[in-house]
């Protein structure tokens, strides 16, 4: 049968009733517990696994722990997920106390079994979705989905304007999508609307809500209802870093609406409505675990598809990935950080050893050619300053090729020689450069022509088929093909309007721009992507972009598959949603789906032939480094995302050293069970850099150096200090520098003597700048992370200990109380924690 969803007759916000109850008002605690007791009861039967009084122990143990900390809540705006949090854990505990005997000698007869309804498979998988979002839009999407509330009465239910609500329910419903999508649930067709489970809406028992408020009135509590709200409540972290965790329980409502419409609940289904059979949800095979470095105890996020950011010299590339290719076998392969690596497209796993070091922090200069098996790097100093060279690597069997060293054209402003476009066969080169001009080089590199006309510096370029005419964007919008020998312009094609982004298929034949269709008079009108044949200077296919695809000027890419038979657009809608769209040229062909997105750049962009593998970088944002792989035609994400979405700026143990908390750029922060290397729960923070350490005193006048950029004294190393530690009783500051320009013995640490300021010892760090340091709790070891863990002895300088399990620089450190365990966090958005016993 299916019962309307229950809605108590009252606007007033959680935080008022709290306020309320507070204050001695018993009326108010009843309001709380007519409003969300039904949900947590329907919660606390389904974990319990039909045990009812189990259940009813465990909800009564769950508006305890409400009545004794109404006052000192953190967040009563997100009441309902903190409602639910506790309601897990404590029917988890009732659970576990509770056997099938025990509960039959308490109650002098067998457990009174909860009907299980044929849709708890499918609830299970939407439960744990739940739990994982964020607790602002957990708290969204809980009056909406599970009480099935108009978005008016959700608002004013949590003290929120109407504009905040939907904001964030747009937010969590479309996280919700992605993540069920994900894992193999169709939304549309595994739920449906209006009706809700009766095991998560049913009325509370007179008698439960009775002995419910008794005992916030002050009652006597059984044992057994004490015990369990004793444990129901987070405990082990200061309140800044608690994390409510929430697994939301037992209630699918509409989402063949829900999940595509702002959602206002139908009328009710009648009575004799019968619910159809839900699919099985087909939940993707788990994939094994990475291997783990020598010392590591646990990783807290996954090395899947993540790239890693650390450049030449161990500095954080700003660009992360900047090249996302396929090999004929299906090898896709990244390109950023001064190196490219490869990878299993279905699983994520990097194929065969760590890739290609290159040696160069120009590899975001790199340009693919011979249908990316071959990629063509620009050459450095040792100081890192380009060079008017550049070296032929060979992916394909992972081989350095030869040195082309290019001549200087006459007239030529600056040094700075990389070419953009390298024809197939490798003949044939071309740069378009920041002044907007364009050059070419002959075979032997030798000094070809100038274009006759200016070009756009980061506009895609190509050679046609026989390495004969090359292709450039114009300023204006437009391209035009010249005469790869003379440089002459040979025709002209293309809208006069700024496109938002361009791209040319792997043979120069077409070039596919997204940007605006002018009316007749000019005026912009839809976006949309269009393809042009190079050749002819026709247009081949121009494809609408309906709706709020959020195509911005670096915000969106655009593809052809390595055949050039499909393009492919990626752009952001409302800023956190992933939008995709693919069409086949010939018209046969095209599909539209959606992903949860951090907010960052969707660039580069990489398609396979047949559709079926679309990667995506993380552009120049937070998240750069990190890859997300799906299906391109049904939208599933290969590896659901798993740890933090940035690079980690904090990580440190819980009170116990059960737990480990980690903090990202993004101001998530995450507590993770150490044992497991599981995501217990996640939450957003206010958005906030970690604090600087305060010494007391000028520290690089302390050591004796200048800042970069800043006027050079003889004998001075110019330097910037990247990292301050202080030991736990203030006698000793640890220095970590970088100095310039980098080279060899550019990373060095230093520590000091905090009282006198003289330096006790310093140590080279040769790989890379020091970006973080910790002492340990007695202040005996240094822990200094580069794009590795190395601890020293804190008093003498003495090592030995290196720890390497990262693919980034290393941006925060914590030991355990003990000194036992180190943790480490990267801008890989992993965590690792090492025996260093």
């Amino acid at each position: 049968m299916i019962r309307p969803a229950y809605r108590p007759d009252t606007t007033e916000p959680d935080r008022v009733l709290l306020r309320r109850y507070a204050a001695g008002d018993p009326a108010a605690f009843a309001q709380l517990l007519d409003r969300h007791g039904p949900l947590v009861l329907g919660a606390c039967r389904r974990a319990v696994g039909g045990h009812a009084h189990a259940a009813e122990d465990a909800f009564q143990a769950t508006f305890l722990v409400l009545a004794r900390k109404a006052a000192g809540l953190r967040d009563p705006d997100s009441l309902p997920g903190w409602l639910f949090g506790v309601a897990r854990r404590v029917a988890a505990a009732a659970r576990r106390r509770d056997t099938r005997h025990e509960r039959a000698s308490r109650a002098g007869a067998k457990p009174e079994a909860v009907p299980a309804g044929k849709w708890d498979d499918l609830l299970a998988v939407v439960d744990e979705e739940i739990a994982a979002l964020p607790d602002d839009l957990r708290a969204a999407v809980l009056p909406c989905l599970y009480h099935g509330k108009t978005q008016d009465e959700a608002a004013a239910e949590l003290g929120w304007t109407l504009s905040t609500l939907r904001r964030r329910l747009d937010r969590g419903r479309e996280l919700l999508r992605s993540r069920l999508t994900t894992r193999g649930v169709a939304p549309a067709v595994a739920l449906v609307a209006g009706a809700v489970a009766p095991s998560a809406v049913s009325a509370l028992p007179p008698q439960v809500r009775a002995a419910t408020l008794d005992l916030a009135a002050g009652g006597t509590a059984p044992a057994g209802v004490t015990e369990l709200a004793r444990g129901g409540a987070p405990a082990g972290l200061s309140p800044a870093w608690v994390v409510a965790g929430v697994t939301a329980v037992g209630v699918a409502v509409g989402a063949a609406a829900w999940f595509g419409s702002n959602h206002q609940p139908p009328s009710p289904a009648p009575a004799t409505a019968s619910m159809p059979e839900p699919p099985k949800p087909e939940v993707l095979p788990a994939l094994p675990a990475a291997p783990l470095p020598p010392r590591a105890i646990v990783r807290l996020g996954t090395t899947r598809f993540r790239h890693g950011t650390d450049g030449a010299f161990g500095l954080v590339d700003p660009l992360g990935v900047t090249r996302l290719g396929f090999l004929p076998d299906g090898t896709l392969t990244s390109v950023g950080g001064g190196r490219v690596r490869f990878w299993d497209a279905a699983t994520g796993v990097e194929r065969d050893g760590p890739g290609v070091a290159v040696g160069s922090r120009w590899v975001l200069r790199a340009v693919p050619f011979d249908a990316g098996r071959r990629l063509l790097v620009p050459e450095q100093d040792a100081a890192g300053n380009l060079l008017p060279a550049a070296r032929v690597w060979t992916l394909v069997d992972r081989r350095a090729g030869p040195v082309l060293a290019f001549a200087r054209h006459t007239g030529r402003k600056g040094d700075v020689i990389g070419p953009t476009a390298v024809s197939a066969d490798g003949t044939r080169f071309a740069q378009t450069d920041g002044n907007g001009d364009g050059w070419l080089w002959h075979a032997d590199c030798s000094t070809g022509a100038k274009l006759a006309g200016k070009v756009r510096e980061h506009g895609p370029a190509a050679f046609l088929p026989g390495g004969g005419e090359l292709v450039t964007a114009c300023p204006d919008g437009s391209f035009r093909v010249w005469d790869a020998a003379d440089g002459k312009e040979l025709r002209a094609f293309g809208d006069p309007a700024p496109h938002i982004a361009a791209a040319a298929s792997a043979d120069g034949t077409r070039v596919a721009v997204v940007g605006e269709d002018p009316d007749p008079a000019g005026n912009t009108g839809p976006r949309q992507v269009v393809v042009w044949d190079t050749a002819r200077g026709t247009v081949v296919r121009r494809f609408p972009l309906p709706g709020l695809i959020g195509f911005v000027a670096g915000g969106g890419a655009v593809a052809f598959t390595p055949d050039g038979r499909h393009v492919a657009a990626v752009g952001h809608v409302r800023n956190r949603t992933l939008e995709v769209r693919w069409w086949a040229l010939d018209g046969n062909g095209s599909g539209h789906w959606t992903a949860m997105s951090e907010g960052t750049p969707p660039q580069p962009l990489a398609v396979a032939n047949d559709l079926r593998t679309l990667a995506v970088g993380s552009g120049s944002g937070s998240a750069r480094g990190v890859i997300r792989v799906f299906d391109g035609v049904t939208g599933v994400e290969r590896v659901p995302p798993d740890g933090m979405p940035g690079p980690v700026q904090g990580v440190a143990f819980a009170a116990g050293g059960s737990g480990v908390v980690t903090t990202d750029h993004f101001g998530r922060l995450a507590t993770w069970d150490v044992t497991t290397g599981k995501q217990q729960h996640l939450t957003v923070t206010d958005r906030q850099s970690p604090p600087e350490t305060d010494v007391g005193f000028d520290v690089p006048a302390a050591l004796g150096l200048a800042g970069p950029l800043g006027p050079q004294q003889p004998g001075v190393p110019p330097a910037v200090v990247k990292s301050v530690a202080v030991s736990a009783d203030g006698s000793r500051v640890a220095v970590g520098v970088a100095t310039f320009p980098p080279g060899q013995g550019w990373g060095r640490v230093y520590v000091l003597n905090r009282a006198t300021r003289a330096v006790l010892w310093s140590a080279p760090v040769a790989d890379a700048a020091v970006t973080s340091l910790a002492f340990s709790p007695d202040g005996s070891r240094l822990a200094v992370g580069t794009t590795v863990v190395r601890v020293f002895a804190a008093a003498t300088g003495a090592g030995g200990l290196t720890l390497d399990g990262h693919r980034g620089a290393v941006t925060a450190l914590g030991f355990s109380a003990d000194g036992k365990r180190l943790a480490s966090g990267a801008t890989d958005a992993t965590a690792v924690l090492w025996n260093v016993e």
